[in-house]
């Protein structure tokens, strides 16, 4: 099936451009955590923007996603990426000129992430509008394993960019990728994009802006409808509580509470993204046919409660290596194996989570359903980090991941001894129609 795959020539060259996306976007968040908390040297503040960084995903994206479904995708992903690539040439002419300060990287990267609020429902449209159905599992597991393999390579180059050439060579490295994506997004052709294009001649402002809203009351309406779709965005929220604090503190985690530097918290990094790497092969090999009975066995409500006891787990690996002194072979060793085994884990479920959507979403949902998921469940990346920002003024980074890693711990068993997720194993809740 992966040999079909690698046939499909518009998927293909749309995988090449996410690669250089994802690559760039590894760099990005690296490089602007390190400068964030480079510039305030506060871990509060460096919360605090992980938080503000998710608002215009859960305040544009329900509203894009409608917008997204009736415009031409390769469009709108070139032109993000494109956006992209310009505002981080502002952030290297700003740093170059030493104007540069943590309040402006800040309200960059909230532009940043208002463009994502329109990348991310048209990249889930373009994948159904790319793979066909016996394509899914191969075609997905091979685009996450990819996107995997650029953010480990993306986060080892951040680390070496910014100790081999600076900030500046590595704000550089991070414009050309976006820019190169955008010049080979422009040139797939996605099923469906040129009768949304046709259709966009054909109507008046007025039609256009009746099937905007007629679209968007669709999508608001899928998700209610389907119960899977509400536990899903349920169970992925808990799921973004539960990462928030690491993606919000790790910076001032290596840096105050170990005494290293960015090489550490890159290698870290690259670790996670490791073991994420390795959980598209384990997947893909799982759905396999020879394989295929192994499936039962990770199924997708297993395999959640196994991220969250995971996740809390490391937390509480994290904390301890904040209060048990170890000599730097011991202390690498734990760190790094914890990390891939983090990575691994929420990687599969992370797969697992695509793939069930795919299957159960029409492709023509894919972009308004996405996007009000995705802006559901990431409503709680800010309000959590909010909440880390202001318990920061009061305690340390060790003590709130003690705390984090007896919450979710706890959390994530009360889901399996209460079977709340099983309704995701069910066969027939997949095939679930859409509202009419």
């Amino acid at each position: 099936m992966k040999t079909k795959v690698r046939k499909n020539r518009p998927f293909m060259l749309y995988l090449i451009s996410r690669m250089m996306n994802r690559f760039g976007d590894s760099i990005d968040v690296f490089l602007l955590s390190w400068l964030v908390y480079g510039l305030s040297g506060s871990a509060s503040l460096s919360a605090l923007a992980v938080g503000i960084n998710y608002v215009p995903t859960i305040l544009l994206q329900p509203f894009v996603g409608a917008y997204v479904e009736n415009i031409p995708k390769r469009r709108v992903l070139a032109l993000t990426d494109m956006g992209r690539a310009l505002l981080v040439a502002v952030f290297l002419i700003l740093h170059l000129t030493d104007s540069l300060s943590a309040e402006v990287l800040i309200a960059g990267t909230f532009l940043i992430s208002t463009l994502e609020a329109f990348s991310s429902p048209a990249a889930s449209a373009a994948i159904a509008g790319l793979l066909k159905k016996e394509e899914y599992d191969s075609g997905i597991s091979m685009n996450m394993g990819c996107s995997r393999v650029m953010e480990l390579v993306g986060t080892g180059a951040a680390g070496l960019l910014i100790a081999l050439v600076g900030s500046s060579g590595a704000l550089l490295a991070d414009m050309t990728c976006f820019a190169v994506s955008a010049l080979l997004m422009s040139r797939v052709r996605i099923a469906g994009d040129v009768r949304v294009r046709n259709a966009e001649g054909t109507e008046t402002a007025a039609q256009r802006g009746a099937t905007y809203l007629h679209s968007l009351r669709d999508g608001m309406r899928f998700i209610p409808t389907s119960k899977p779709m509400i536990l899903t965005t349920a169970v992925a929220a808990f799921l973004n509580i539960a990462v928030t604090p690491f993606n919000a503190l790790q910076t001032a985690l290596v840096q105050e509470t170990y005494g290293r530097g960015s090489r550490t918290l890159s290698a870290m990094g690259i670790c996670v993204t490791a073991g994420m790497i390795l959980s598209a092969a384990l997947y893909s090999a799982v759905t396999g046919g020879r394989h295929a009975k192994w499936a039962e066995k990770l199924s997708i409500d297993r395999l959640l409660v196994l991220c969250g006891i995971m996740t809390g787990s490391y937390y509480l690996v994290l904390a301890m290596l904040g209060r048990v002194v170890l000599a730097d072979a011991a202390f690498y060793a734990v760190l790094f194996a914890a990390s891939v085994i983090f990575g691994l884990v929420v990687g599969l479920s992370n797969t697992a989570v695509s793939v069930f959507l795919m299957r159960m979403v029409p492709s023509s949902y894919m972009a308004r359903a996405t996007a009000v998921l995705n802006a559901g469940c990431t409503a709680t990346v800010p309000l959590t980090s909010f909440v880390i920002s202001g318990i920061c003024t009061r305690a340390d980074v060790v003590s709130v991941f003690f705390g984090m890693a007896a919450l979710v711990i706890l959390a994530a068993v009360a889901m399996a001894f209460t079977g709340a997720l099983k309704l995701l194993r069910d066969p027939d809740a997949r095939n679930e129609k859409a509202p009419a």
